[in-house]
């Protein structure tokens, strides 16, 4: 089966830059890459303030999306204004057993990329996804609602090898192939991203084996990472795990990277904060980071569905405020462990209590938060994102998960809110919100927009 995924298919809209890794070369111009721990351009040390548009990628009428050309450059424009300068998108559409994605679809990428330029921005370009589930199974929204709606790791593995294990992926040779692509370059592409989460475990109703561990993941970025850095060395690459950490003795190292170097602090964690510490998704982010072809760091984090332990300066578990204090530690034991590499925080989101009704987990169809999932009230939201303003200087880049973006055409059933007719609408729509967005006009979104502002300084 062949199955080449959407980034093969760029090779219509972009030029081709094929160098390897070792050769060392200055790179051109507007091109941004990493320097003594640093995002530079143009040999300009650079900041960046992100967000997540998971969405924007999607074009034709057949896929439920986005009418006009006229929405993207206009997202872009929304963005601008709020402080973003670098958008991270899905880079792939593998529903429904089809992994060949539309032609308009394919020529959205070129709009994407054009209209990124045209505003001074960049693009985050995310390969796959961990989570993908069967939509629209219990959901009552269209795929392409929801992050987790676009297929990703477990489409390849039940096309390919029906009924195998979602960590399959990272050892099957057909698979690995499968996954490849042609790696192309357009000077408005900030960084190609692996995955989304990348771990052992994926989505509910999906099955691990029990050899699956760190060493797992870790080959399977190093063998990835190798391979698209010899097609296209002119660009950032990332594997994008959400940072957790195997700070056990136990924990196998592949790229030579000894658990916890500097913070006996970081050492004891293992023992008493969990999974996000302890090796048990799969991820070893020191061992990642160290690899030689990965340049940027990542992290993630989702108070509401990801347990960071107890933080150092707090005794309230369970609490919002418990929860973002322990992602700051988080962010900073990035900071103080990892190699001379630029730290990303790809990803931050807080559900309120006016949200939580929207909530998707990432790992099922279930709408709604769960019990014991933090949900934010607006001044703990907004304290939040004062809070995650602390470990700004201990990272280079910040994305929110989502912030809306409004006056979108759509049409009836598209995943743009708003419409009820199929002839074409004009300023009626707004972004999807799976229940972590920050809305526009509280305290919290002007702090966000704050936090923009003052990454990028």
């Amino acid at each position: 089966m062949k199955f080449s995924s959407i980034i093969s298919s760029l090779a219509a809209l972009t030029t081709v830059l094929a160098a390897p890794r070792h050769v060392t070369r200055t790179p051109p111009a507007d091109f941004v890459y990493a320097h003594g721990g640093e995002f530079k351009v143009n040999n300009t040390p650079l900041k960046v303030a992100g967000a997540n548009a998971y969405w924007m990628f999607l074009a034709s009428s057949s896929l439920f999306t986005l009418n006009e050309d006229a929405d993207i450059f206009s997202a872009f424009s929304q963005y601008k204004a709020t402080g973003v300068d670098v958008v991270r998108i899905w880079a792939f559409r593998e529903v429904n057993g089809v992994a060949t994605p539309s032609q308009g679809a394919l020529s959205r990428f070129g709009v994407i990329l054009d209209a990124a330029q045209q505003h001074g921005m960049k693009v985050v370009m995310t390969l796959t996804n961990n989570w993908s589930v069967d939509f629209p199974a219990n959901s009552s929204k269209p795929s392409g609602f929801y992050s987790n709606s676009f297929g990703g790791i477990d489409t390849y593995v039940q096309q390919i090898r029906p009924g195998a294990s979602h960590d399959t992926f990272y050892t099957d040779p057909t698979i690995i192939a499968a996954y490849k692509a042609t790696f192309k370059s357009h000077p408005a592409l900030f960084s190609w991203e692996l995955a989304n989460d990348p771990r052992c475990q994926g989505a509910i109703g999906t099955n691990t084996t029990s050899t699956c561990n760190t060493a797992t993941i870790t080959t399977w970025v190093k063998g990835i990472a190798a391979y698209v850095k010899n097609l296209d060395s002119n660009h950032l690459l990332g594997a994008g795990d959400s940072g957790f950490f195997c700070t056990q003795p136990t924990c196998p190292k592949i790229n030579g990277a000894s658990p916890a170097r500097r913070s006996t602090d970081l050492k004891k964690r293992w023992e008493i904060a969990g999974p996000a510490y302890n090796g048990h998704f799969g991820v070893d982010t020191l061992d990642i980071c160290n690899d030689e072809n990965i340049d940027i760091c990542s992290v993630q984090a989702f108070p509401s569905f990801n347990n960071f332990g107890q933080s150092a300066t707090d005794t309230a578990p369970g609490t919002t405020r418990e929860a973002i204090n322990s992602i700051v530690d988080f962010v900073n034991f990035h900071h103080s462990e990892g190699p001379n590499k630029p730290i990303a925080f790809f990803a931050f989101g807080l559900t309120d209590k006016a949200q939580a009704g929207q909530l998707n987990n990432f790992d099922s169809t279930n709408i709604g938060s769960a019990p014991g999932v933090p949900v934010a009230t607006e001044w703990e939201e907004l304290c939040a994102f004062q809070t995650i303003a602390h470990t700004f200087n201990s990272i280079n880049a910040y994305f929110l998960w989502q912030q809306t973006i409004v006056g979108l055409s759509s049409k009836t059933g598209s995943i743009i809110s708003g419409g009820a007719s199929s002839k074409r609408q004009t300023n009626i729509g707004s972004s999807p919100n799976d229940g972590l967005q920050v809305s526009q006009g509280t305290p919290a979104y002007q702090q966000a927009i704050n936090n923009n502002h003052a990454i990028t300084g």
